[in-house]
Order: structure tokens, then C-alpha cells, then sequence
């Protein structure tokens, strides 16, 4: 039978062909526009990208580490840091902004490096002190508090994809903030986390001490995935690959500043990752999550009911996906790592035993650990880098690459990559210890600047409109943790208490969420700070905690948060001013006024601005605040049993005024 035949006419230039040579042109056609789109992308799934390792040396964050010469400038300096960003602005005319007052650095230092306000005693305490190590004194004092490890700890929580959704989890929590702060050296706090199980026989103990229940608490980050896989109904495959891939997304994004999910279905378009590298990726962590012998979500937990990760079998054999098909099984991979980021292709491959690893283990996750956390190569490189511009974006809103969670060609272009060198290789030359860098960073000219310009601001303005380079120090709002953390310490009812299962939540009927007060182990416990807040998944989805966190942009992440988003709304004002839990804490607020100042007005609103923004009122501040008291007091009388209660009532509603300023809600 004759093939049929159809006259296609493309463009002026009739042409006949057959459907069999139809189906070839479009397949070469296909397979031309995705090599266009995806260079290196190869067919049918198999990788072909032409010598990673070269192309990675083309871009600075995949190089091995090197120490940047600091730049001689004339401005005024403390720091190696300040030379890097003020060259940057000189070359724009640009200089800095004339120091932050005392009090807004105190109150900038404070929040940022333990997430509270200064308390009246604080303030006053750094205010008498008029050395020239004064606020030396203050920094040391606050990053060796233990609120440090609470503030800072949250940061991580939010790269590790981590949600109090299970019984045991808060001791992975507990176990970040003691790291952090313990100050413990950054290269080992991840190879606990990637491969703690592998580093002790904790199989033959007969009883675990507690350096083997760190160890396989830490593993808690591969626990962070959403598991669905707790019941016969969704145990199924689809399901069991999901957590792997979320998993390297995860480890991809919040350590190594890369998105390897990219490379799942073919070889990577911007970055040197062969879609070989990330299967083999994957072949380190199917011993812990072997498709094939799946334990499912609830027969993980190790002893003492620890939810941690540890191999459950021998290795199982690894086939790379077309195009990410778990139905479409490809070639054999070898467990391994990123050839781009490796010395030689056999660097590059997990060895077949390893003689650190403990106990009944393949030691692959070990093995990957250590070469994440070798200083002297381009991925050891490119950790202790992601990590530093992790913390310039906590420290400064924006990091020196504005994606942190994408280090690579497809993520935002660097501003002062010199400058992220020089960090890293502060970083690991202190043996990757966190707390002097972000000492470093904080007692730097560029952070103790004011939030405006000693030049016209439209010139300022026109040259460097975003505040790239840092002629001043950028206007920050508050993390939600931070804001209702601030209102308890205003009120005087934060608790303080650290450790421990979380603080209990319930959902209402109206669709808030709020703390469950039925359920508190402590009557004060439902104060504790927000990072001991329980959350929960509906449909396997994350949500927030309480609802004043969600309105004010506590993350909703499917797999992890490496940026959190800072909006402006209308629910946010809505919520302050009508939200139970701020109404309650502005009444205890007014209670501990009456308590502390007296009855004097002029002392209730000074004492007032002090606690809830770490200064003194100014004269239009007290002259608005006199009036407002006095006519809410008026308003009150005739609806209250007596002119004390009216007062009383008057004074709250100037102390919820006060939640709603933005300066309360801003940090200068």
C-alpha cells in the first residue's frame, strides 16, 4: 500500500513528504530547538556535557578559594570589608552615611543578632558605658547570648525545610540552636547533618550516649521532605522518589547553592551539572531511601524515637531517568558527585568502601560530606561561599548574590564577588566558625551607618537607585518571628524558657490558627518565643504557625525558604489591629506601664517608647501621644466602672498604637 502523501506548504517553498518523514523532520527538530535551548542537553536522557570541569572554571563561584587582596581606599574603614564595598562606591562618587545614633545601633544590633528588642536596663547599661570598646562589649555580649543560637537557628531552619510536623522533630530544632550557638565549626555541623548515622556504631550500642543521639538527630535534615508515604494508599513510587528529589533540591539550594533539581530530566542549561552527576547524587542516599525496600514514614524512627536517617540495606543499583521518568529507567550510574566540582573524574566517584564510616553503613553520605567540606577544592569553595552570602542577606537584607539559594550562572549576577571571597576564606582560615564572621561583619563601617545619605539624595539616588552598593543601611522589616517575639517582650511576657517538644496549635472554625492553651505543658509556655511554635502539613503541605506569622510572611515552602518574601499588605494592619493575641499583649503592656512608671502620664508614654522602641518619644511623638490618651480616657469614663479603669483602657489602647508604628515593625 502506498504511503499517503500530503502537500505541506512552509513558508514560499512547497514540499511533499511522507508521514514517516514528517515524524523524523519534528523529532530532529524537537531535539535541535531543546539542544539550542539546553546546550549540552542530551537525547533520550543520556548526559553529553562537554567538559564540565573547563566550564566551571569560567565562573568565579565554581573556582577553587582563593584570598582577594584588600583594596586601599581613603575613606573610613574598620574592617577589610569596608575597603571591598567602599571601592565599589567610590567608583559611583559615592561614600557612606554618616553613623547610626547609639540607640538605633543598639536596637540594629539586637534584633538582628538575637531577634529582641534592648530592654530598659540594657539601654541604659550601653548608654553609661562611654568607652571606645562599648559596643564591643555589646556585640560580645549578645552573640554569646543563648537567644543567638534561637535567632540565627531560624535562619537555618528555614534553608533546611524544616517543619515541627512530627512528634520527635523538635529535637532536630534543639540541636540547630545549640549548634549555632556553641558556635560549632560549620564544615562539621554539616557532615552530622548528611551523614551523623555513619560517623558511630550506634546499631551495637547498648544504650545511646548523647554524642551518638546528636549524631542521628542532626541526620534530621534528610528528614525534612514531605513524607506522604505513611500508609498503604500513598506508598507508592511516585511518592518514594519525591523525597529523594526533594531531598537533593534541599541539600542543593540551602548548602551548595545550586539548583540541582535542574539537571533531574536533562544535563543542566546555565550550570556545568550533567544530568549523569545528578543521579549519582541520588545513588548516595538510596541506601536510607531505597525505592525498592521502602520503609515508610512512621517505621523510620530510630531508638528513643529519634527522627533521623540512617542506610535500611546494601546499596541498591541506580539508573539514570529519561528525562526524569521514574517509568523510563536509563544507563547504570555510579554513586558519586559533581565532576565539575571535583579534581578528576575519579574524584568524582564515591569509593566502594570507606574506612571512616561506622557500623553496618555504605559510608556514600560520609563520603559526600567530606568532599562538600574540602576547603581546598572548587566544591568546598562553593559551600563556605553560599554560606557567607547567606549571612550578608540576614545581616544586610540582600545578599552580595540577591538569590541565595542560586549561586550559579542562572542566579542574580554578584555585586562584589571579591568581597564574598575574602569572607570565605576568613571562614575557613578560622576553621569555618560562624560567630567571628558575623562579629566581623556587624562591627564593620558599612553595618553601623546610618538608613540615610550624607549626600543629596537625589544624586544618590539616580546613581545607585536600589542601594546596591550600600551608601546606606537599607530599611529592614521584621521577620514574623520577630514581630510577635518583640510584642511578648514589650508585654513582659515572653517566655524564655528553651528546649523541648513545641507549643501547641489549633485551628478555629473562622480559619485562624492560634496557640492551644488546653494543651500547654505550662500555663506561661504559650509565650514562648515563635521558634518553639508547633506547625503542621495539611495535604502534605506546610503551613504556618499562629496567624499573625503567616500574614506577616512566615514561609509556606514545599520543599525550603532560602528567601523569604517581605510584603506590605492590608491583612498585616488588619491583623494588628483586631488579632486576640496583640490585643491581649498591649493590655499586658499597660499593666506592666502602670506597674513600672506609676500614674504619672508623662512617665507611662516615656517608658512606653522606650520599651517598644528602644528610645525615647520625640516632642511630636509626646505631644500626639498626650493627646490620644487623653481622649481615649474621655471616651472610655462613661462606659467603665470607674475613672482607673478608664485610664487603664485609655493607656492599652496607646501601647496597640505603639505594635502598629513602623518603626515597631522596622528595624532602621
Amino acid at each position: 500500500m502506498a504511503p499517503f502523501r500530503k502537500r505541506v506548504d512552509w513558508k514560499d517553498f512547497p514540499v511533499e513528504i511522507t508521514v514517516q518523514a514528517r515524524y523524523m523532520l519534528r523529532n530532529v527538530l524537537v531535539v535541535t530547538l531543546l539542544g539550542a535551548l539546553s546546550p549540552g542537553m542530551a537525547v533520550r536522557g543520556e548526559d553529553v556535557f562537554e567538559k564540565p570541569a573547563e566550564k566551571a572554571a569560567e565562573f568565579w563561584a565554581f573556582q577553587k578559594l582563593g584570598r582577594p587582596h584588600v583594596p586601599e581606599v581613603e575613606g573610613h574603614t574598620r574592617t577589610p570589608v569596608d575597603a571591598f564595598v567602599l571601592t565599589g562606591l567610590e567608583a559611583k562618587r559615592l561614600s557612606f552615611a554618616p553613623p547610626a545614633d547609639r540607640l538605633t545601633l543598639m536596637r540594629r544590633a539586637h534584633l538582628d543578632l538575637v531577634g529582641l528588642p534592648p530592654s530598659p536596663e540594657e539601654i541604659e547599661t550601653f548608654l553609661a558605658d562611654d568607652s571606645p570598646v562599648a559596643y564591643e562589649r555589646l556585640l560580645d555580649r549578645l552573640i554569646d547570648s543563648p537567644h543567638f543560637g534561637e535567632r540565627w537557628g531560624r535562619h537555618w531552619l528555614d534553608v533546611a525545610g524544616f517543619v515541627p510536623d512530627r512528634e520527635s522533630r523538635w529535637r532536630y530544632r534543639d540541636y540547630v540552636i545549640a549548634a549555632f550557638n556553641s558556635d560549632k565549626p560549620y564544615d562539621q555541623f554539616l557532615v552530622e547533618q548528611i551523614a551523623g548515622d555513619e560517623l558511630v556504631d550506634w546499631r551495637i550500642a547498648k544504650a545511646l550516649s548523647p554524642a551518638m543521639k546528636e549524631l542521628l538527630v542532626a541526620t534530621g535534615l534528610l528528614r525534612s521532605a514531605s513524607d506522604n508515604t505513611g500508609n498503604v494508599m500513598t506508598d507508592i513510587p511516585s511518592y518514594r522518589y519525591a523525597i529523594l528529589f526533594d531531598t537533593l533540591e534541599i541539600l542543593g539550594t540551602a548548602v551548595m547553592g545550586l539548583t540541582l533539581q535542574c539537571a533531574r530530566c536533562h544535563t543542566h542549561k546555565y550550570d556545568p551539572i550533567a544530568q549523569r552527576d545528578y543521579y549519582r547524587l541520588m545513588a548516595l542516599f538510596t541506601p536510607a531511601y531505597n525505592p525498592e525496600k521502602w520503609l515508610r514514614n512512621g517505621d523510620r524512627t530510630l531508638p528513643e524515637g529519634i527522627d533521623g536517617l540512617y542506610d535500611v540495606d546494601s546499596p541498591p543499583t541506580t539508573h539514570l531517568l529519561t528525562r526524569g521518568d521514574i517509568s523510563r529507567p536509563g544507563s547504570e550510574v555510579q554513586a558519586g558527585f559533581i565532576r565539575a566540582l571535583s579534581e578528576s573524574d575519579s574524584a568524582a566517584l564515591v569509593p566502594a568502601v570507606n574506612p571512616e564510616a561506622q557500623g553496618a553503613t555504605s559510608g556514600r553520605r560520609l563520603s559526600f560530606a567530606r568532599w562538600l567540606t574540602e576547603p581546598d577544592t572548587p566544591a568546598g569553595g562553593l559551600v563556605a561561599r553560599v554560606m557567607m552570602n547567606r549571612l550578608w542577606h540576614h545581616l544586610f537584607g540582600r545578599g552580595i548574590v540577591a538569590t541565595p539559594g542560586n549561586l550559579g550562572r542562572s542566579g542574580a549576577q554578584a555585586t562584589n564577588p571579591e568581597l564574598i571571597d575574602y569572607l570565605a576564606s576568613e571562614f575557613v582560615r578560622n576553621g569555618w566558625r560562624i560567630k567571628p564572621i558575623v562579629k566581623l561583619l556587624v562591627s564593620s563601617t558599612v553595618y553601623r551607618q546610618g538608613s540615610t545619605s550624607n549626600l543629596e539624595t537625589q544624586l544618590t539616588e539616580s546613581v545607585d537607585p536600589d542601594n546596591g552598593g550600600l551608601w546606606r543601611m537599607p530599611l529592614r522589616r521584621l521577620e514574623s518571628e520577630v514581630i510577635r517575639d518583640s510584642i511578648l517582650a514589650a508585654s513582659g511576657k515572653l517566655g524564655r524558657a528553651m528546649d523541648g517538644p513545641g507549643v501547641p496549635i489549633e485551628n478555629l472554625p473562622d480559619g485562624s490558627t492560634i496557640v492551644n492553651t488546653k494543651e500547654l505543658s505550662t500555663p506561661t509556655s504559650q509565650w514562648r518565643r515563635s521558634v518553639y511554635l508547633a506547625s503542621q502539613r495539611i495535604g502534605g503541605t506546610p503551613q504556618p504557625s499562629v496567624t499573625l506569622l503567616s500574614v506577616f510572611d512566615q514561609p509556606v515552602f514545599k520543599t525550603n525558604c532560602t528567601q523569604r518574601r517581605n510584603s506590605a499588605v492590608v491583612v498585616q494592619s488588619l491583623t494588628l489591629l483586631n488579632d486576640k493575641f496583640v490585643l491581649d499583649q498591649a493590655q499586658y503592656f499597660a499593666d506592666r506601664l502602670l506597674g513600672e512608671a506609676g500614674v504619672m502620664w508623662h512617665d507611662q508614654i516615656r517608658l512606653a517608647f522606650q520599651i517598644a522602641l528602644a528610645r525615647p518619644p520625640t516632642q511630636d511623638e509626646a505631644d500626639w501621644s498626650l493627646r490620644f490618651y487623653d481622649e481615649q480616657q474621655k471616651a472610655y469614663q462613661p462606659v467603665t466602672a470607674s475613672l482607673q479603669e478608664a485610664e487603664r483602657k485609655a493607656l492599652t489602647s496607646l501601647c496597640h498604637a505603639l505594635f502598629n508604628f513602623n518603626n515597631f515593625l522596622y528595624v532602621e
